[in-house]
């Protein structure tokens, strides 16, 4: 055989695992503290936005509409004491200033109306239709990849996710890289992975960042 010269790219063999685009990963939360009483979904399920998850029953909700119920009774009372007060000062009973209070009175009962039916509508409440429970929709589309709820469980607000959901349309592969080979990596190289699952199928990558140093002699890559 004659001998020739040709022209080869470097390759590395790394291992690494595929792992979820977290900034495709989308929690979702509960605005009331309560008791789980029905779970619609579990982990690995795939669920469109607006799917019922599940359902939580909350005091917040119950002192919720109870603030409501409370603040509609003084406005009608603040709106009846302003038109007597209109119609005594036409008389000349009270003065000015008595009628700028009632109506100031009058004013403020129906900001507290508005801002206690505000309240309910973010629990995902009607205000004219008392319920104690609040119902948790999924805000996106995708794959539920993580779940930290039963049934019973507690739900504190905005402070756990009962559910992480994902779009799985891409996702990362990170790899651990030795630092001697950091030369050979730079952002946008592309890269051929090979899942342990399926073997024989090759998928593209194209390597999108890399890391800081986690070990003293590795760094993450992560590729899309």
């Amino acid at each position: 055989a004659t001998v020739a010269a040709h022209n080869s790219r470097s390759e590395l063999v790394v291992t690494g695992t595929v792992a979820p685009d977290v900034s495709r990963n989308v929690p979702v939360i509960s605005l009331a503290s309560g008791r789980v009483v029905d779970i619609r979904a579990r982990l690995g399920d795939t669920v469109q936005k607006g799917q019922l998850l599940l359902t939580v029953r909350s005091n917040d909700v119950s002192s919720g509409y109870s603030d409501y119920r409370k603040a509609v009774t003084d406005e009608v009372l603040a709106r009846a004491q302003l038109d007597r007060a209109k119609g005594l000062h036409d008389h000349g009973a009270i003065s000015m200033n008595d009628l700028q209070v009632a109506q100031d009175t009058e004013d403020k009962a129906k900001v507290d109306v508005e801002t206690t039916a505000e309240h309910l509508r973010l629990l995902g409440n009607d205000p004219d239709k008392p319920n104690g429970v609040v119902d948790i929709y999924a805000p996106v589309s995708g794959v539920i990849t993580d779940q930290q709820v039963t049934n019973a469980a507690g739900v504190q607000a905005l402070s756990s996710n009962p559910f992480t959901i994902s779009d799985l349309s891409q996702v990362w592969v990170v790899c651990d890289v030795h630092e001697n080979d950091l030369p050979n990596v730079r952002m946008g190289d592309t890269a051929e992975i090979r899942l342990n699952a399926y073997p024989d199928q090759v998928v593209e990558g194209t390597i999108s960042n890399i890391g800081a140093i986690l070990d003293p002699n590795l760094r993450t890559a992560k590729m899309r």
